[in-house]
């Protein structure tokens, strides 16, 4: 609960019960039925309902020195808040292009201006820019399954021999109709029989090449393609699972595979993919040019910038921390990544590392065992959001104080709630650094930024999870609380509230076998899930609620083989209930390292 309602609660009790005492209680406290508007009274009534009022949220608090020192250790992600994200395409500035280029990800780009602030993104995944572009989509239904084709046109001014083009990232974008994009993604990876590459030249001369259905790959499931930082304390399992229930799209990415040996030759003219499923297409599956997208990276709300200086003067234990931004109702802590410290007169400076890395050694900088800082966030008193606060410690935990100093610190901020307003196309502006050879819009909208969910109980129902390992998760109760635990939106809103407990229902059971492979000539032990999910229940019956409930079942496959130990395979199956499908996920080696 917010600080302003525990103040009113106190404010009103002491005007509204205190009357009543004193009626009760003459002798006592005549005083408190007085009526009058003597400022120094009102004062004393509103200083008292602060102080109470902050005594009472400590009450109800449930103990943050030890829920979020822990998560701290082991969860941090779970303490920042959750910033906006959206979608952002690149298209290459006419003629500026005759190779392929790549955009780094952690490329910044700005909004237009929200209360006289521009909302600062980072890029997400490494962009490879073309000089091409999606000239037709076409989609044919057969009696026997159906066709996609693509069709692809590189600019005049480009040599195709130097394209350097081997993979070619496709979005499939759906926006207000996710239906579409995450039912082509479904056709993709489910029913996608043969690819096959036609290549026409500007002679007229064609020519085509079986690619297989194997050249096809999902994207957003590697360490270098996450869209949340973590810190090499969180475990990655647990990021696909926020990152899904945060912004579904950034896993509506696939990668086309093996192009280079086949375009290399020059007077290329145009080149087309053309994809064959074994299942027709749905009839609400209605693509048009615009489902697909080149050129797309997701973005967050996310940029640098430095703190102000903390004056060390041993009078406090802890200090606010204040990003150096001159409208602080705009800007947001997310996460510190360095702090160091200087003495007057020295130049030397000194580093801080974070109490939580577990960089606990002796250190010779000051004779003395290293200190620390230490991260505590809570609810603000004067604004929506969190208050963040340093403090610092000695190895065994002890509060302490370094010599006096000046402290500097180097942060991750958010622009809080600021970028919620923007719609697609809202994101335009280049920063001082960004590249010159593309133009950009985001073309999904942006999603709301939320606070790290504080409510009552909650991270004491975290941290139980914490005992759990690959076979716990075999308990039907336990993945849909750990589940819950990442979906942020149903900790604030009903109606995603509402969704994620359907969501939850449609996962009917789940069980674990192990069995022992033959991989490559090496018996290796596997370990199969089996779900039934009933697709109804991730949406509306038919091809909405299939193509979710698919992109569902893939990203838990990416968080089961995270789960899985490192020794280890594992293999997904998944039943829907609703239309008999058994859909198998490819056998992944596991990548959890035992301790």
């Amino acid at each position: 609960m917010a600080f302003n309602k525990y103040y009113q609660d106190e404010l009103s009790y002491l005007r509204d019960m205190g009357a009543e005492f004193s009626r009760q209680n003459p002798g006592l406290s005549k005083f408190l039925s007085e009526e009058g508007n003597d400022p120094d009274v009102e004062r004393l009534f509103e200083g008292v309902s602060f102080l109470t009022g902050r005594l009472r949220q400590k009450l109800d608090d449930e103990l943050p020195e030890v829920t979020h020192a822990l998560l701290g250790l082991l969860w941090p992600h779970y303490l920042r808040p959750l910033p906006s994200m959206s979608v952002l395409e690149f298209k290459p500035v006419e003629n500026a292009l005759i190779e392929g280029k790549r955009i780094a990800r952690g490329e910044e780009v700005q909004s237009v201006e929200v209360e006289n602030t521009s909302c600062r993104f980072r890029s997400c995944y490494d962009v490879d820019i073309y000089p091409i572009e999606l000239d037709q989509l076409t989609s044919t239904n057969q009696s026997d399954g159906a066709t996609l084709t693509l069709n692809f046109q590189i600019e005049p001014g480009a040599a195709s021999e130097n394209l350097g083009l081997d993979k070619l990232r496709l979005f499939l974008h759906g926006d207000r109709e996710m239906h579409i994009s995450q039912g082509l993604y479904l056709w993709l990876f489910r029913y996608l029989d043969k690819l096959e590459l036609g290549v026409h030249f500007r002679s007229g001369e064609q020519t085509r090449v079986q690619l297989g259905a194997k050249s096809v790959t999902p994207v957003g499931f590697a360490d270098d393609e996450a869209l949340l930082p973590y810190t090499n304390r969180s475990f990655n399992g647990y990021r696909l699972l926020q990152e899904y229930f945060s912004l579904p799209e950034k896993f509506l990415f696939v990668d086309i595979n093996n192009l280079s040996e086949h375009l290399q030759a020059p007077m290329i003219e145009s080149f087309s993919l053309t994809f064959k499923f074994n299942r027709k297409f749905d009839s609400q599956l209605r693509l048009q040019k615009g489902h697909v997208r080149l050129h797309c990276t997701p973005i967050i709300n996310l940029f640098s910038a430095d703190a102000d200086p903390i004056r060390v003067d041993h009078r406090r234990q802890e200090y606010m921390i204040r990003p150096a931004y001159e409208k602080q109702e705009h800007i947001e802590l997310f996460s510190i990544d360095h702090v160091s410290g200087s003495l007057r007169g020295q130049s030397k400076r000194y580093h801080y590392p974070a109490f939580e890395s577990f960089d606990h050694e002796i250190r010779s900088d000051r004779d003395d065992k290293q200190v620390f800082f230490s991260l505590k966030r809570r609810l603000s008193t004067l604004q929506s959001g969190l208050d963040s606060f340093i403090s610092f410690v000695h190895v065994d935990s002890r509060d302490t104080v370094p010599p006096t100093e000046t402290v500097s610190m180097e942060l991750t901020c958010t622009n809080r709630k600021l970028p919620e307003v923007l719609r697609a196309g809202d994101i335009i502006y280049p920063t001082a650094d960004s590249i010159e050879f593309a133009s950009f819009r985001n073309i999904t909208r942006v999603t709301n930024a939320l606070q790290p969910p504080l409510r009552d109980g909650l991270h004491w129902q975290l941290i139980s999870q914490m005992a759990l390992h690959y076979r716990s998760l075999s308990r039907l109760d336990s993945l849909r609380t750990l589940l819950a635990c990442y979906d942020f939106r149903a900790f604030f809103d009903r109606q995603a509230e509402r969704a994620s407990q359907q969501m939850l229902e449609g996962i009917q059971s789940i069980s674990t076998t192990t069995r022992d492979r033959i991989i490559k000539g090496v018996p290796v032990r596997t370990l199969q899930t089996k779900l039934q999910l009933r697709e109804s229940k991730f949406g509306a019956k038919g091809i909405q609620g299939e193509s979710t409930m698919f992109l569902f079942a893939s990203v838990l496959n990416g968080f089961f083989s995270q789960y899985a130990n490192i020794n280890a395979h594992h293999e997904l199956e998944v039943e829907g209930l609703d239309n008999g499908e058994i859909y198998r996920w490819q056998i992944q080696s596991g990548q959890h390292f035992l301790l």
